[in-house]
């Protein structure tokens, strides 16, 4: 057996035990909390922060394989640890409270998540010389600004445009965020944008996702191949928070986001390789994403199902990108 075939047997059987582990962790968690049982009712209190440990599943798991390759992944894996204690600590004190939203937070509370959230930023940024990334093991380079901004702003322009054309009708346009000022609502989306990165999915998915399993996926397979594969797993691993609701509900909630996973799933690829795999920038991107919901925009449901015609739009014109340029590289190798 040669060296190239142990590679790709020591690729699948991590990604074997990365999928199996996260998948083990995070759905009994999730069920046993009592949270999915809720429906629509939201609360932040014990029973969300149990979930929580659910929802970094996919960083745990990383981290724990990664372990076992080198003593300086162990030590990695340590720091890792700390922010996500800290980010803990942060969850624990806003239950103290049980706020219903972001809107009911204190402006202790909101103080408290902006500081771990910038925090949490420094830690995932390339001035943290000693941050590896999981699955490479390889130190972050510097993200350009460019890159930087595209991740924070790309997403929400866009559906500021559909939310625009959707609105149109009745001129209807109304962000209840904007209601208290100004002054409110940018206090407002730094609490939103740092909530939604701490305790929002971003940092406990991202470190498993694209710090993990996609630079592994890209050992064996062409960006888009690695792509359609993680967004399949991060379809999946979702079902049990898609099918908490009324059946109907269910059903589109799955349609909506096995579209989603894999139209995102290929722009996130787009951006690791674009920054030589910026775990900072796929937190960044992700988070752009996840806060929407939380700014209170007029029909928002109406204008997310609109998005995903634009996006499925950008995502193959990503993916064709991504195939010829897989294509030269693969015939320039093969001509030498």
């Amino acid at each position: 057996m040669n060296k190239d075939e142990n590679n790709i047997k020591s690729v699948n059987k991590n990604l074997i035990l990365f999928v199996i582990l996260t998948f083990a962790i995070s759905w009994p968690i999730w069920y046993s909390s009592g949270v999915l049982s809720r429906g629509d009712f939201f609360i932040y209190d014990s029973k969300w922060l149990i979930a929580q440990i659910g929802v970094f599943a996919p960083s745990l798991s990383a981290l724990i394989i990664s372990s076992f390759h080198s003593k300086k992944l162990r030590w990695n894996g340590l720091r890792f640890l700390s922010i996500f204690v800290l980010i803990f600590i942060a969850g624990k004190i806003i239950t103290l409270t049980s706020p219903k939203s972001i809107y009911d937070f204190s402006q202790t509370i909101s103080i408290i998540v902006i500081i771990i959230g910038l925090t949490s930023l420094l830690f995932f940024s390339s001035l943290n010389k000693r941050l590896l990334i999981p699955g490479s093991g390889k130190s972050q380079v510097k993200s350009r600004a460019k890159m930087i901004m595209l991740a924070v702003l790309g997403f929400p322009l866009l559906f500021l445009l559909v939310w625009f054309i959707v609105n149109i009708h009745g001129h209807s346009w109304s962000v209840s965020s904007l209601k208290n000022g100004h002054s409110f609502f940018l206090a407002f989306l730094l609490t939103v944008f740092f909530m939604n990165m701490i305790l929002g999915g971003s940092i406990g998915e991202e470190s498993g996702w694209r710090g993990f399993a996609l630079p592994l996926l890209l050992k064996k397979y062409s960006p888009v191949e690695a792509s359609i594969i993680l967004g399949l797993i991060t379809a999946v691993w979702h079902i049990p928070i898609d099918i908490s609701n009324d059946f109907l509900q269910a059903i589109g909630a799955i349609v909506i986001r096995i579209v989603w996973s894999f139209s995102l799933s290929i722009i996130f690829t787009w951006f690791f390789l674009k920054t030589g795999g910026s775990l900072l920038i796929a937190i960044i991107f992700h988070t752009a994403i996840n806060i929407l919901p939380d700014i209170g925009f007029s029909r928002y449901e109406q204008a997310i199902l609109i998005l995903t015609v634009p996006l499925i739009i950008v995502s193959f014109s990503i993916s064709h990108r991504l195939s010829t340029k897989n294509q030269l590289i693969i015939k320039g190798t093969s001509k030498n």
